[in-house]
């Protein structure tokens, strides 16, 4: 887990980050992921809207650890798909969670 703190020494920004697996991955529709190497995925990315650019700023922390880094979203979140983008992940395809609810999912792969 990890926090993004502002100047004024608050969290204003969450997310969490998994090494490893991740089986809501393993099957993948529309597209396919840009390797198999090992990765992490970005789990629950929030803000509360305080600071900007939250994706940025927790990149460099996430690619200290590994060099492929997944991240799914819902279709209409069109913020977070921006900001993907704009950071350099590419749109894999479509995964689905475990209630079947499907997510646009991406991976950063340097």
């Amino acid at each position: 887990m990890g926090g993004c703190d502002g100047n004024d020494g608050k969290i204003h920004g969450v997310f969490a980050f998994i090494l490893g697996d991740d089986p809501t991955y393993h099957v993948i529709e529309g597209g396919s992921w840009l390797n198999d190497e090992p990765y992490g995925t970005i789990h629950r990315m929030a803000s509360d809207g305080v600071i900007s650019g939250l994706l940025e700023k927790t990149m460099p922390f996430c690619l200290s650890l590994t060099d492929n880094v997944r991240i799914d979203t819902h279709a209409d979140n069109e913020p977070m798909q921006r900001a993907v983008t704009r950071y350099g992940f590419r749109h894999c395809g479509v995964i689905y969670v475990a209630d079947g609810s499907p997510r646009e999912a991406f991976q950063y792969s340097r």
